[in-house]
């Protein structure tokens, strides 16, 4: 059976969503990253997705550089989309198994056990999120609560996962032009002048997906003639808690909560550094790494 590829995915970018992250070092995150998966995945394919400007990777021994400047900064995350599908299509011949997500995780799970299963595309859902949903899937509170926040897609590359990125792209273009936002009230129409940058992907896919899935009453639905999967967010994409971190200023304290924070993430599958806690991804891997 083919190897699981872990394909990675970083540009700069010169208007982040989040700015307080900017100056967080991207070369020791995708390190950490590489590091994390090749613990677990000794024979994993890592490669890193950016772009000709990007150069995050030097330095970084292992991952296989894929280039490209079709991936535009006002269009992110839909762009980003297209490529993964056009990269479906391209390997579906050799059923390659891969999957897709940022340098901001650390991966602690054997990855070819999470692929044993027959399906075609598999992704987390947060369905312990606290907040409620609108009959479409969407957050009623405020737009940062959705219950599906991203962080990767375990994909079998065949018709069907195809399948459904056309109809994901095709849907997230049609809600761009029918949707009016008004259910985010004042958030509203920034979720609209970001919808390709990067809302569009969370908004569609709940839509997709729909309210029984969200809630984890259902574990598998058949999208566009793809068999989804959907994993335990607690798990599989888990965002830890770092609120306490950027509060402390003493140097011993702040080494004594990573050093905690990182014995709760031990038995964590995959852990998610998004927004903010980047900050605190490398610190938190080398305290993952004493205890292994």
């Amino acid at each position: 059976m083919n190897p699981v590829e872990v394909q990675l995915f970083y540009i700069d970018d010169d208007q982040p969503v989040i700015v307080q992250t900017q100056n967080v070092d991207k070369t020791a995150m995708l390190q950490c990253c590489v590091s994390a998966i090749r613990r677990k995945n000794p024979s994993a394919e890592i490669s890193l997705l950016t772009n000709s400007r990007t150069k995050i990777h030097v330095g970084v021994e292992g991952i296989k550089v894929i280039e490209t400047d079709t991936i535009n900064h006002s269009t992110l995350i839909y762009d980003l989309n297209v490529f993964r599908r056009n990269y479906i299509s391209e390997k579906k011949h050799l059923n390659k198994r891969v999957l897709f997500t940022d340098i901001d995780v650390l991966i602690n799970c054997d990855l070819s056990l999470l692929f044993e299963e027959d399906f075609d595309i598999k992704t987390a859902i947060w369905t312990s999120c606290p907040h409620e949903m609108t009959d479409r899937g969407l957050p009623t509170i405020q737009p940062y609560m959705f219950h599906f926040t991203g962080g990767g897609f375990f994909v079998n590359c065949n018709d069907r996962s195809l399948s459904f990125f056309d109809r994901y792209l095709e849907l997230w273009e049609e809600l761009y032009e029918s949707d009016d936002f008004t259910s985010y009230g004042q958030y509203g129409p920034g979720i609209k002048h970001n919808f390709f940058k990067w809302w569009g992907e969370l908004h569609t896919f709940c839509v997709m997906v729909g309210n029984e899935v969200l809630s984890g009453k259902e574990k598998k639905k058949v999208i566009s003639s793809c068999e989804f999967h959907f994993l335990d967010e607690s798990d599989y994409n888990y965002a830890p808690d770092c609120g306490k971190l950027s509060q402390l200023d003493d140097i011993t304290l702040k080494g004594i909560e990573i050093r905690d924070l990182a014995a709760h993430l031990k038995y964590k599958k995959i852990i998610h550094f998004r927004g903010l806690r980047k900050e605190y991804m490398t610190a938190v891997f080398s305290q993952l790494d004493a205890l292994v």
